[in-house]
Parts: structure tokens; sequence; C-alpha cells
């Protein structure tokens, strides 16, 4: 059997925004790479902090293979379980830059730690 074997890269990522991000590059033996980060969007972000998490994704992606994306990003207004019941005008947009980008969630409990109906 065939396993996969990884390098772990200890590379600065040259993303040229401003939020807060740990990023780790995994490079696999099949030259792919993946960019694992955890980003934090503290609770009273301005409407610039989504611009720059667009401009963050975009350059990521153009850098790497694939993306797992972790964090706490603090937005109250959005429903994880029916995202379609998300309000506000950011945690809509957000929403939906998630679907655009094609990244799933894989929580389903509220920033307070509530499971939704």
């Amino acid at each position: 059997m065939k396993t996969n074997s990884f390098i772990l890269s200890r590379e600065i990522t040259e993303v040229k925004t401003e939020i807060e991000a740990i990023t780790v590059e995994l490079s696999f033996s099949s030259n792919k790479k993946t960019l694992v980060c955890c980003c934090y969007r503290p609770p009273n972000a301005d409407k610039k902090w989504l611009e720059k998490f667009i401009l963050f994704l975009a350059e990521s992606l153009a850098q790497n293979n694939n993306m797992l994306i972790c964090g706490d990003f603090n937005f109250p207004g959005i429903h994880w379980k029916s995202p379609e019941e998300t309000r506000g005008v950011d945690e809509v947009q957000f929403t939906e830059l998630l679907s655009d980008y094609l990244l799933n969630t894989i929580t389903h409990l509220s920033n307070k730690g509530k499971q939704y109906p």
C-alpha cells in the first residue's frame, strides 16, 4: 500500500492583507500545496475586514492547490445550519463568499455555543 508523504515547509505566506491569520503550508510529494490557516475577526471589525479577507482568499488560493480555513469570525447573525436565514449585510456577504469559493462549514453552533433548531 502506498502512503502519501508530505513536507512541512516553514515558509512565510506572501499574502499582503491585514487580517489576523496564522498559516502553515503543507507541500506534498505530488507537488501539491495545501494552506492551513486560522483566522480571527474581532467582534468590532469594520466593513474593511471583509474586503481584506476576500483579498486573503484570492491570493492564498492563487498560490495553493487546497486550503483549510479555521477561525473565529464573530458573525452573530449567521445561521450556520441554514445560511439562507442569515441576517445582517456583512453576515450575508460572508456566507455568499464561502459559497462562491466552494467552502463548507463544519460547525453548526452559534458563537454563543447554542445549537440552532
